[in-house]
């Protein structure tokens, strides 16, 4: 009996350990700290409880022991009732419904970065579980996942995400490219370590040589070397960049020279590679380097000219000795230089990056239309023999504007197609119209250096509308000054024109502000057009309804009174005329008598005609002798109503014949 009493004791312990090791493991709520809603908590508690086979009153036992904070407090602030565990969810769900919008935990998934020394599977599974509250696709996980490392070197490393198909393949690629990427750097550091260690080791062939006679090369101070000066670095320039500082050989060698780069060589074979150049038709001054991969401006110089930019978060700008420079923004504009011009992008970057306002580079030297010829003190540039301007090769001034790709412009929408054609550099004019389902408007739109461009087309066909690469979209025409003169108004603005209600002095300052600007302000249709047929034919007709329009009302309806009448004898046929004692007949409708009016006679009479009233109308009676009712009738009727009666001749019958 005591062993069996044991036995049980122990099971009883086990059982105890075990539930206490579970109560650990469920997840605590409290509304404050937002870590997990209750739906999902909820949710958590009843998995415990299906996988350890809870019964209702362990269920509401963990699950009430695991309400912290303001919940715990909500919880001991209820009245005392009995509740079963469903009347306890619907409770908890009523009170502490706050969710999280869908928008806000997409944000958190996207914006949550791999921080610097946390472990990769650390942030792989924090990235996971926050991509999976807002419900993410695999495909976008991946992407984000990698976009939260923050370092290209991963991107380079794992080649195209859409290799992964499942979240598993994803994990050991990381991992694998974190140590790849520490080993790297750990490599480079040593590398450097070991530079500064042998450089620090050299020795001073000459002993009598002492640090008094250094001359330090940053601050133009003696007694100390450039790497033990005291004063603050400043960054590298962006001539360091644009590889100008690889012509130090024309420098001046003097303690108290300027020794920047960009000034170096202003003498002798370098002077060829400064230029004046036109940026939008602003002179600037620039300096031509063929190893720089962008075109550079000062932010200083962009202020000065007037220029706008977009600022950007772009990568920083490489150049000679590793050097960086962040740009502040970029602007697209057209450079001129020795009347040869080229649309190009320019990277705006701080003022003490660079001495020369404007350095220019392959975005503008190696376009295919312009050749630069270097001499011993000479640069030229120009266009190429076979790229020269149109205007200069030919006489065509059209050209046919063809798809640069295939397009698909949704119903009722207006889409911006790439077109390509085979004048470069240039404006051409689209007069536009309407053709095969879509709509061009008229436009001017400017070509690149290849002859590409943009051109709106808006889609009225009903459907998706589907343009397919090498399509003959439209014409365009080159854009040049035209030499016929356009009207303009020459005549005083009067008061009676001006509708307003302004009084006094400020109706006075109206007037003669519309005076001054009276060449803009068009009288008629003539003026501030160019005149061609059409629209010369569409002002004489308005010319013609306003004269008709202000003539007199009473003479209007005359005139038109006479058309109308003139238009109405054109196809009415005469009236037959009858005479004095003529018999008649009078068409008439029987009366509406609720029977069949299909055998009542239609014409009723005989009648004689008394005379000719006017306007188409008779005087009608009835016979002498064959009156028809008490009363003698006598009555007006129009002809259309009269029907003559015919008498056989032969036997003088008075009979009408209808």
């Amino acid at each position: 009996m005591i062993q069996i009493w044991k036995v049980m004791v122990r099971k009883w312990l086990d059982t105890q350990d075990f539930f206490q090791n579970v109560h650990t493991i469920l997840p605590e709520f409290d509304p404050v700290k937002n870590n997990i809603s209750i739906l999902l908590w909820i949710e958590k508690i009843e998995e415990y409880g299906e996988l350890y086979d809870w019964d209702e009153v362990a269920v509401k036992h963990y699950a009430l022991s695991k309400l912290v904070g303001v919940a715990k407090t909500w919880r001991d602030s209820l009245p005392c009732e009995s509740r079963n565990w469903a009347e306890w969810k619907i409770l908890l769900g009523e009170t502490f419904a706050i969710e999280t919008s869908s928008l806000e935990l997409r944000l958190e998934a996207q914006n949550y970065k791999w921080k610097p020394n946390q472990d990769i599977v650390e942030y792989y599974f924090e990235k996971l579980a926050k991509c999976n509250k807002c419900q993410m696709s695999v495909s976008e996980t991946i992407e984000w996942m990698v976009h939260g490392l923050n370092d290209s070197r991963f991107r380079d490393y794992l080649g195209p995400l859409s290799r992964y198909t499942m979240l598993n393949q994803l994990l050991p690629d990381l991992k694998s490219g974190a140590k790849h990427i520490k080993h790297q750097v750990n490599r480079y550091n040593s590398t450097n370590s070991n530079t500064s260690r042998n450089f620090n080791s050299v020795k001073v062939s000459d002993n009598t040589r002492t640090t008094k006679n250094v001359t330090c090369f940053k601050c133009s101070k003696t007694g100390h070397y450039a790497r033990d000066c005291p004063e603050k670095r400043e960054k590298q320039n962006v001539q360091q960049l644009s590889n100008v500082s690889s012509t130090t050989g024309g420098a001046s060698t003097s303690a108290n020279s300027n020794n920047s780069v960009l000034m170096i060589g202003s003498e002798g074979t370098h002077s060829k590679y400064f230029k004046d150049a036109f940026i939008n038709n602003k002179k600037i001054k620039c300096y031509i380097d063929l190893g720089s991969s962008c075109v550079t401006i000062r932010n200083d110089s962009v202020t000065e000219l007037g220029f706008s930019y977009y600022e950007m978060d772009t990568e920083p700008l490489v150049g000679y000795g590793n050097g960086l420079v962040k740009p502040l923004g970029l602007f697209t504009g057209v450079l001129t230089i020795d009347n040869v011009t080229a649309k190009v992008k320019i990277h705006v970057v701080p003022s003490n990056s660079q001495n020369v306002p404007l350095i220019v580079g392959h975005p503008y030297t190696e376009q295919p239309n312009i050749q630069i010829t270097s001499k011993i003190n000479e640069l030229k540039i120009e266009y190429c023999k076979d790229d020269l301007p149109v205007s200069e090769m030919c006489e065509a001034t059209k050209t046919v504007l063809r798809t640069n790709n295939d397009t698909v412009i949704p119903n009722n929408y207006l889409g911006h197609i790439s077109v390509i054609s085979d004048f470069t550099n240039h404006e051409l004019c689209v007069e536009g119209g309407v053709r095969d389902g879509h709509a061009i408007p008229r436009c001017v739109i400017q070509t690149d250096y290849e002859g590409k461009s943009v051109l709106p087309v808006l889609n009225i066909s009903g459907e998706n509308l589907k343009i397919y690469k090498g399509v003959k979209l439209t014409r365009g025409e080159i854009c040049i000054e035209s030499s016929e003169k356009r009207q303009v108004n020459e005549e005083p603005i009067t008061k009676d024109e001006i509708n307003t209600e302004l009084e006094g002095e400020n109706f006075n300052k109206l007037e003669n502000l519309l005076n001054e600007y009276k060449d803009l302000i068009s009288k008629n249709m003539y003026q501030g057009i160019h005149e061609n047929p059409l629209t010369c034919e569409v002002i004489e007709l308005n010319e013609k309804l306003k004269e008709v329009e202000e003539l007199p009302v009473e003479e209007l309806l005359e005139r038109n009174r006479g058309k109308m009448k003139d238009n109405y004898d054109k196809k009415r046929k005469q009236a037959y005329q009858f005479k004095e004692g003529d018999l008649v007949l009078v068409r008439s409708e029987a009366p509406s008598t609720g029977t069949s009016r299909k055998l009542s006679p239609k014409y009723r009479g005989p009648y004689e005609v008394v005379k000719c009233v006017g306007n188409d109308r008779y005087l009608i009676q009835d016979i002498e002798g064959e009156q028809q009712s008490a009363r003698l009738y006598k009555g007006i009727v129009a002809v259309d109503r009269l029907k003559p009666v015919k008498c056989d001749s032969a036997n003088k019958s008075e009979q009408p014949n209808i």
